[in-house]
């Protein structure tokens, strides 16, 4: 029962990451359209550090989704959310303290209030996505740790259950081995009241011989 209830938590914290990464490609691809609306032929390196930071996070919320509920929390993984929360960190603040300036950069080809507005937007997408996958790097590794991703629980419910299967095999076996016993008892009592004691009805026989 209790690895049962192990299993269904552990499938429920599985799902909760899976939604969190999902939200994180979402985000990620909102951060790279806004780029891409700002300006259609991103500047570098204004306009392509926001691409490469967001391709990034995609990656990471790809391998989220798809992999590390089988996998596990592996090196890839945790360089991925390393470097997401690292460059939505910076962008984020840079694109919230100096928008203006990126603005500038990143020569815009549409209204500069309208790319302003955008550029504070796409800084707070950022921002978001730097505390979903510091979140998401936590829980990933404390899921790791307590068994929860790559099956751990699984494998606890599979060695309880051939455990239980073995000792109910080893009740079966002794409880039929009572119940021969108890029979053969039976049946040595019938065949004494019937008959008598098979040593002492031979000696009187043999002595009346």
């Amino acid at each position: 029962m209790a690895f049962s209830f192990r299993s269904c938590f552990a499938n429920c914290f599985v799902f909760i990451l899976t939604v969190l990464h999902i939200i994180v490609l979402a985000g990620s691809i909102a951060s790279v359209a806004l780029i891409f609306v700002i300006r259609p032929n991103p500047t570098f390196p204004a306009g392509w550090g926001f691409i490469i930071v967001g391709a990034i996070t995609f990656l990471s919320g790809v391998f989220g989704v798809f992999f590390s509920g089988r996998f596990g929390c592996c090196g890839i993984h945790l360089l991925l959310h390393a470097l997401s929360i690292a460059g939505t960190c910076a962008t984020g603040i840079i694109a919230v303290a100096k928008p203006d300036t990126l603005v500038g950069d990143m020569q815009p080809t549409i209204a500069l209030d309208k790319a302003h507005d955008l550029m504070i937007v796409e800084g707070g997408i950022m921002l978001a996505l730097f505390t979903l996958q510091l979140l998401l790097m936590i829980l990933t590794c404390c899921a790791q740790s307590c068994g929860c991703l790559d099956g751990g629980y699984e494998e606890l419910d599979s060695a309880s259950a051939a455990k239980k299967a073995a000792a109910d095999a080893i009740k079966e076996e002794q409880r039929r081995a009572r119940m021969e016993s108890t029979s053969a008892h039976k049946l040595a009592q019938k065949m004494k009241e019937k008959y008598g004691m098979v040593t002492g009805t031979k000696s009187d026989y043999d002595i009346e011989k």
